[in-house]
This record gives structure tokens, C-alpha cells and sequence, in this order.
């Protein structure tokens, strides 16, 4: 009777340690929302709204920037340059094979 409980118990274990994330598909997700953000550039307001409250941004040549209204400010800065240009593409996204660091 001990050796059922025993299997039962190895049994639990096991299918409670399984990942249930779909890794791809939140690789797909990550790499669509970076997709997303770099073509929003030229939209400041939607551009902005992919920072976090409380993200920093370091543009060579300028100081740190924390914050939404100092990055905004920063960022517009450089966009009035008449030869500023800004061009993103995804070329991975990765997350843990388990599945425990998943896209916010």
C-alpha cells in the first residue's frame, strides 16, 4: 500500500512540474509587440505608452532620462533634428523555456 502512496505521490510531482506556456507563441507576442512599437515612432503618444512609468532612457550625447515626461522631452529633442531618423526591427525575442518569464 506504502509503494501506491509512494507512486502517487512521484506522480503528483511530476504533472504539477510541467509547463503549461506556449514558448512560440510568446515568442511570436513579443517579437509583434516590438513590431508594434517601432513602426508607432513617429506617433509620440503611442510610442510613449511602450515605457514603462518608470523606464530610463540614454541617448548618446545626452543626459539620462527617467521618467515619461523626460523621455518624452528627450525624444522630441532629437526628433526636431532635421536629419533624425528612427528605424526599428525585431530580430529575436526569447523567453525561458519553462515558461516562468513570460511577456508582460
Amino acid at each position: 500500500m506504502s509503494r501506491w502512496i509512494g507512486l502517487l505521490l512521484i506522480a503528483t510531482c511530476c504533472l504539477g512540474c510541467t509547463s503549461t506556456a506556449n514558448v512560440e507563441s510568446d515568442r511570436e507576442t513579443l517579437k509583434n509587440l516590438d513590431s508594434e512599437w517601432a513602426a508607432s515612432v513617429s506617433d509620440m503618444d503611442k510610442f510613449m505608452s511602450y515605457y514603462a512609468p518608470d523606464a530610463s532612457l540614454y541617448a548618446p550625447g545626452m543626459p539620462l532620462a527617467t521618467g515619461a515626461g523626460p523621455i518624452r522631452e528627450a525624444l522630441t529633442k532629437m526628433a526636431s533634428a532635421p536629419s533624425f531618423s528612427l528605424q526599428f526591427a525585431p530580430n529575436m525575442a526569447d523567453e525561458s523555456a519553462s515558461g516562468d518569464l513570460e511577456p508582460m
